[in-house]
């Protein structure tokens, strides 16, 4: 049909170049020559190739089973497939769920404005690709286009026909407890590959979407098994949300605060993957979050009722993002899920999931000195703005350390660089020996705006040793900052 219809178009259409217009959506000239030469040249069947504007179907002898699925995704290319192959293989699987043969396809196309000729070629061509894999024809569909702005680049709609498999009945309904579940692969790859693709996560091994039909397999399990009574294709990441148990339930403003006043302490060192996320420590009546780069360490926790125990590293861009889509509402819940290799957050209609980082994150409580030879309380605001204004003469080429003075009934700070010399004070709360000890101004302000209280407590162990944020009372927070050795030391 394709090759009789392409002589009635004296211009062959662009496909390298080509963009799609309004015209290939008003149902003329330009439309025809989008199906004939595009849709066609990939698409040809008997069915299809009689031009209805439906399809006459063969008897279908059977149980008849329907269904109709939308997608919508972004981006439209992931690694492992595209949204054409995620069509068929959706619609495919959903059929098959049913426990049926899918036989006929149906498959509609809202194209936006200025969407590349050639890009939608190369989704058509992966879905009959996909369609043919699965041993179903593509019989009947339809075109339209929005104006630029009002998509996003493609949507497709499918519509999926299948016959019962002779023997076999399923239904959600037959679920019952003690049924013994079987898994035929990896959990949560599809939702991973669309997740690392669109916001730039990268990890140990590469992950491919796993979506792929499944109608072959179930027609050899109801052969094996006609016993099987429940079919379910969670290749979107329903069973890693269900491998993933209900682990705790926090208010949204409780989380939303322990995630910022930690993320600044997390490494950037890509060498040591484990430490390039937070690590969680659920327990049954407190969540434990904890962020350290080798130079600062930031424990923030929290009293609640978790339902198990369970010691997790979750990757800091997945951190960034929960923390983006948290609700303002603060009370509203987030409901966190989690197993060995994966967590799910749930709030306010939204549902993120995210791969764990595997490793070994450091045995943090080791490296908290356990004793103290001074300590100090002083005013947290006042300790930030002499801070700053030390911070003024060092510069990314001039970072010359802060020497800090800690003494009976003061604090004084001192730094000289290049463009000048600093020496500023205020009183404080002083007890046991004076020291004196450099610091990275940056790591030192960073601590100290995230304790977000009026006072806290330095403890001390030494001129080299770990110094101790704390606040003045309570545990809820705890940060570490590593000092700096002066050159003539």
């Amino acid at each position: 049909m394709a090759e009789e219809k392409r002589r009635y178009f004296s211009t062959p259409i662009d496909v390298k170049h080509g963009i799609i217009d309004l015209t290939h959506g008003a149902g003329g000239r330009a439309t025809a020559q989008l199906i004939t030469q595009v849709f066609g040249k990939y698409f040809s069947n008997p069915i299809l190739d009689e031009g209805h504007d439906g399809a006459f179907l063969p008897e279908i002898k059977g149980t008849p089973v329907v269904s109709c699925d939308a997608h919508v995704i972004r981006p439209l290319f992931f690694p492992g497939g595209d949204i054409g192959s995620l069509a068929i293989a959706g619609t495919v699987n959903d059929v098959a769920m049913c426990g049926a043969k899918p036989l006929y396809i149906a498959a509609c196309f809202v194209l936006e404005e200025g969407f590349e000729i050639a890009k939608l070629e190369k989704i058509i061509e992966s879905m009959a690709r996909t369609a043919h894999e699965a041993g179903v024809q593509i019989v009947t569909g339809d075109t339209k286009v929005v104006e630029k702005g009002h998509g996003d680049g493609l949507y497709i709609t499918t519509t999926g026909f299948g016959e019962v498999i002779p023997g076999i009945h399923v239904s959600g309904r037959l679920a019952k407890p003690g049924d013994k579940v079987l898994i035929s692969g990896s959990m949560g790859d599809h939702g991973m590959a669309i997740m690392s693709e669109r916001e730039g996560l990268s990890f140990g091994s590469k992950i491919l979407s796993d979506s792929a039909p499944l109608n072959t397999m179930v027609e050899a399990i109801a052969a094996a098994a006609p016993h099987v009574h429940v079919l379910r294709d969670p290749t979107r990441g329903g069973l890693a949300n269900t491998g993933a148990e209900e682990t705790l339930t926090i208010p949204t403003g409780v989380l939303r605060d322990m995630i910022d006043r930690t993320l600044y302490a997390v490494s950037q060192d890509e060498k040591k993957p484990a430490h390039t996320g937070e690590l969680f420590e659920i327990e049954p009546d407190k969540l434990t979050i904890v962020a350290l780069d080798g130079y600062r360490l930031a424990i923030v926790e929290r009293p609640v009722t978790a339902v198990k125990d369970i010691r997790i590293i979750v990757p800091s861009k997945t951190m960034t993002e929960v923390a983006h889509l948290l609700p303002n509402d603060d009370e509203e819940p987030v409901h966190i899920c989690a197993n060995r290799r994966y967590v799910v957050f749930m709030a306010a209609g939204y549902t993120i999931m995210s791969r764990l980082i595997e490793g070994e994150f450091l045995n943090y409580h080791n490296v908290i000195p356990a004793g103290s030879r001074t300590r100090v309380t002083l005013d947290t605001k006042e300790f930030i703005e002499t801070i700053e204004r030390a911070s003024l003469i060092i510069t990314e080429r001039l970072k010359n350390p802060l020497r800090i003075t800690f003494t009976e009934g003061k604090v004084v700070v001192r730094c000289q660089t290049n463009l000048g010399r600093v020496v500023d004070e205020f009183n404080a709360q002083c007890e046991g020996d004076e020291v004196e000890i450099g610091f990275n101004n940056r790591y030192l302000l960073d601590a100290l705006r995230n304790a977000r209280t009026e006072q806290v407590r330095m403890e001390i162990s030494g001129p080299l040793s770990p110094v101790k944020v704390l606040p003045v009372d309570g545990s809820d927070f705890l940060y570490l900052v590593l000092p700096v050795r002066f050159k003539n030391d």
